[in-house]
C-alpha cells in the first residue's frame, strides 16, 4: 500500500473477500497462454507500464516457465490509492499510477522500500501530515491517555507503539511496534503547545517520473506479487502473514538483483 505499509489488499467487507475486476481468469485451463490484460486506469491515474513492456520484462525473469506455473493472468488494473498491486489465486495485478506520478507514502512504507527507491534514484522529501490536537495536559504517561491513544489508533491504524523523546523539549517521536519488536520506524511526531498535543503523521513525498514508476512496478511490485505466487504453489503452510510477506519480499529482491542490468538495457527502461 502507499498509505500504509502492506502492498496487497484483500478487499474484505463484512467478513467476506470481495470479487476483483479481472473476469474469471482463475478458471483458465492448464497450459493456456498467460492472459495479459489492460483495464481502464480510472480518473486521476495512468498506466506507466504497457502490455509490450510487460511481455519484454517477463522474458528476463530467471526460470520464468517454472515460476509462472499455475499463473493465469497479469492485469494492469485500475488505480487504487491503497495498493501498488495484489495477488489472488493465480492472478497478479499492477494498479495504475497516480497522474501526475509524484506520490506521498507513510514512513513505514518508505523505510521498507528505501533501498530500491534509492537505487532507482527517486527524489524524496519529508511531507508531514497534521492529524489533530489532543486537549490533554502533558504528563509522564500522557500517551496512554484515551484521547491520544484513540487519535493515533484511528488515524494510523496501529496495534501498538512506543514513544520516545525527540531532539527538542516538548517533542516526542512515535514508533510502530505492531510488527517490529523494537526499533520500528518513526510514524508520527508529537508537539506540546499550551498544554495540548499536536499530532503529525510522518510521511514522505516521492517524486517519481514515468520511467522510474515503471521500473518500480516491474522490478519490485510485479516481482513481489510473483513471489507470492511462487510461495502459493509450494506445500501448504501455516506461516503467519508477515512470514509470507517476508518470503515474497526476499524473492523479489533476489530476482531484481539478477536482472537489474538487463532491465536497464531495454529500450523503454
Amino acid at each position: 500500500m502507499r498509505g500504509r505499509a502492506r502492498k496487497t489488499t484483500p478487499r474484505v467487507k463484512g467478513g467476506r473477500v470481495q470479487r476483483k475486476n479481472f473476469r474469471d481468469a482463475r478458471g483458465r485451463a492448464a497450459g493456456q497462454a498467460l492472459e495479459l490484460r489492460v483495464d481502464v486506469p480510472g480518473l486521476g491515474y495512468r498506466h506507466v507500464v504497457a502490455r509490450e513492456h510487460l511481455q519484454r520484462f517477463l522474458e528476463l525473469i530467471p526460470d520464468w516457465e517454472r515460476a509462472r506455473a499455475g499463473l493465469h493472468a497479469i492485469v494492469l488494473a485500475a488505480g487504487d490509492e491503497e495498493a501498488d498491486g495484489w495477488y489472488d489465486c493465480g492472478v497478479i495485478a499492477l494498479t495504475a499510477w497516480p497522474d501526475p506520478p509524484t506520490t506521498t507514502v507513510c514512513a513505514e512504507y518508505f523505510e521498507e522500500h528505501r533501498d530500491i527507491l534509492t537505487r532507482l534514484g527517486v527524489p524524496s522529501r519529508q511531507a508531514p501530515s497534521f492529524l489533530g490536537v489532543v486537549d490533554e495536559a502533558v504528563a509522564p504517561s500522557w500517551w496512554k491517555m484515551p484521547g491520544t491513544s484513540a487519535l493515533l489508533d484511528a488515524a494510523l491504524d496501529i496495534i501498538s507503539f512506543d514513544v520516545e523523546p525527540a531532539d527538542a523539549p516538548g517533542e516526542w517521536r512515535v514508533r510502530d511496534t505492531s510488527v517490529h519488536q523494537e526499533g520500528g520506524p518513526v510514524i508520527a511526531e508529537l508537539h506540546e503547545l499550551d498544554g495540548a498535543l499536536h499530532v503529525y503523521e510522518r510521511r514522505v513525498a516521492l517524486r517519481f517520473d514515468r520511467r522510474r514508476a515503471a521500473a518500480f512496478q516491474l522490478l519490485h511490485v510485479l516481482l513481489h506479487e510473483l513471489g507470492h505466487h511462487v510461495d502459493a504453489q509450494g506445500p501448504l503452510s501455516r506461516r503467519a502473514y508477515w512470514r509470507r510477506e517476508e518470503f515474497a519480499e526476499q524473492w523479489a529482491r533476489r530476482c531484481a538483483d539478477r536482472i537489474w542490468s538487463a532491465y536497464h538495457r531495454l529500450p523503454f527502461a
